[in-house]
């Protein structure tokens, strides 16, 4: 029958006659288990109807889960009421044996953002014709709930005597190009963005900031606005780099024409980070200062004071509760500038939301499609809801004219994913070859910008990286002129990679006139002993008597 199942070790029982029949059942079977034993996982529930449903064998077991066990009732199947809303992980969440339409609310909701405390992106704007006071949203959703995008400025057409500036994909301030974008768009024609470059050339790097003087530009102006497609000062440097202060020739190049990222470092050095910018009064330094670069290898007042520097009106000390009930300042306030009536939305956030929580030393905030809402204000112990441990330095290649610091497997960036913003928390600059003493018989090479292997110079390491071995006196065709003699005793090297007649000093001695020599008893000097030479730069008596001395 359906609810029995042969006994164990049936091939060993016997039936009451020769063949089996319906009175030997129970002699051959037994009943099968019922799902109603089942202990069910804590994530599925027994179905309603276990007591009539059968396992496989006589006693229940693991494989008959999927027979007797089914999910409980997800999150995902419950409407929260206005004002909240699905927390982010409910497809994970199930309302125990109860239920969602019972205990849903308490399982399933959080509070939702409400639009009008929101601040859009600033790709974006806040949307209008709606009340935003009734729009409400969480995490993600936010931006395209409360918020649309910023037209871009690429079907932006410029007016008469104005150009299209040549990144096309600038923001406009509002959702559609007026001509309040004019000058965010278009470049007017006096720049050097409205010159056609002739072929094999290019613009300079900063073409659209170059103007030509009191005219409109022309292609009369191609020189002043183009350079060669190969050279460096076509090239526009990546953020966290900038050409050198003094390359002001085109005789720095590029691998290729026209020039590709490749040429990075060739024609760009790093640099200056915003902590080496004195803020003035009335503004602030920007946090990771050290982080933030500047516009080019020293920073420049005009360039980069907002780039560095916020304005000293921050969240810092905004009353969020007094202005909005179950809201807190947000966690980054003292950096987070606002103004006027913008304060409450710029610096307040739900009590609940992560936005309001300070990740921990080495931890990066969690991008807001993975975050989620406290149980209450967040504290550590929900650390693991809106942050996650940040990237570590390994992750992060040190460009070539730097080398990892010390303990660079265990150094944090400054985010969950390292990029050039963390090149000074990673690597340190590798000391230049100016620094380093070359050893006896080599002199510096004469390239700029050779560097070391490491932070510092080392003997070992580096000789043969700044240095080159100068000529021995011995060596070569070199020969000490008449008058003088090989040097013995000093160095023996010459000044550079060969011998020439600058190392006269360094390789020969003059030799000695026989007037240094002691003649000795019986003897005395020849007539023209002063102005006879020795065989060497000193006089003696066993090599040179015969030939400055005479008999008395």
């Amino acid at each position: 029958p359906v609810d029995m199942v042969l006994r164990q070790q049936a091939d060993l029982l016997t039936c009451n006659g020769y063949q089996c029949g319906e009175t030997d059942v129970h002699t051959c079977c037994e009943g099968r288990g019922k799902c109603a034993t089942v202990d069910c996982p804590h994530n599925l529930r027994q179905k309603e109807d276990d007591a009539v449903i059968f396992c496989e064998n006589s006693t229940c077991s693991e494989g008959d889960i999927p027979t007797c066990c089914e999910s409980q009732d997800s999150c995902m199947d419950y409407t929260c009421p206005m004002g909240y809303g699905l927390r982010d992980d409910a497809a994970h969440i199930t309302c125990g044996i109860y239920s969602c339409r019972e205990t849903g609310f308490a399982h399933c909701c959080s509070p939702l953002d409400s639009c009008e405390l929101f601040s859009c992106p600033k790709y974006t704007v806040e949307k209008t014709g709606i009340k935003l006071s009734e729009l409400y949203c969480t995490g993600s959703q936010c931006v395209s709930v409360c918020c649309d995008e910023k037209a871009t400025c690429s079907n932006f057409p410029c007016p008469e005597h104005y150009v299209k500036k040549p990144d096309n994909y600038t923001l406009c301030s509002n959702t559609s190009c007026s001509v309040v974008d004019v000058e965010e768009c278009c470049s007017p024609d006096d720049r050097c963005t409205s010159v056609s470059c002739p072929a094999g050339k290019a613009w300079r790097h900063n073409a659209a900031d170059l103007t030509c003087g009191d005219h409109l530009c022309g292609d009369e102006d191609a020189a002043h606005c183009c350079v060669e497609a190969n050279s460096c000062l076509s090239h526009t440097c990546p953020y966290g780099l900038a050409h050198h202060a003094n390359d002001t020739s085109e005789q720095s190049l590029c691998h290729s024409s026209p020039c590709t990222e490749a040429d990075d470092y060739q024609c760009c050095g790093i640099a200056a980070s915003c902590s080496t910018f004195m803020c003035p009064d009335g503004f602030s330094q920007r946090s990771h200062a050290n982080s933030i670069f500047c516009s080019g290898i020293e920073c420049d007042f005009d360039k980069d004071l907002h780039v560095c520097c916020s304005d000293a009106r921050t969240c810092a000390g905004f009353d969020c509760q007094s202005n909005v009930s179950g809201y807190i300042l947000r966690y980054d306030a003292p950096e987070h500038v606002c103004s006027g009536a913008n304060c409450s939305v710029a610096c307040c956030v739900l009590e609940t939301s992560c936005d309001g929580y300070a990740c921990p030393a080495g931890y990066g905030r969690l991008a807001t499609d993975y975050r989620s809402y406290c149980e209450g204000r967040c504290t550590d112990d929900d650390v693991d809801k809106c942050c996650a441990e940040e990237g570590r330095c390994p992750s992060f290649e040190c460009p070539a004219n730097f080398v990892p610091k010390p303990g660079y497997a265990d150094l944090h960036c400054h985010d969950l994913h390292c990029d050039m913003t963390d090149i000074y928390a990673c690597c340190n600059e590798r000391a230049s070859c100016s620094t380093f003493n070359c050893p006896n018989g080599s002199y510096p090479l004469n390239k700029t910008g050779l560097l070391c292997a490491g932070h510092e110079c080392n003997e070992d390491v580096d000789a043969h990286r700044c240095c080159t071995q100068r000529a021995h006196c011995s060596t070569g065709d070199f020969l000490c002129p008449p008058g003088t003699v090989e040097a013995v005793g000093k160095d023996g090297y010459c000044s550079g990679v060969n011998c020439t007649d600058s190392d006269i000093y360094t390789c020969c001695r003059t030799r000695a006139t026989c007037g240094e020599l002691d003649c000795g008893s019986g003897r005395r000097h020849t007539s023209s002993a002063n102005s006879t030479l020795c065989l060497s730069y000193h006089c003696e008596f066993v090599h040179d008597s015969d030939t400055c001395c005479e008999e008395v």
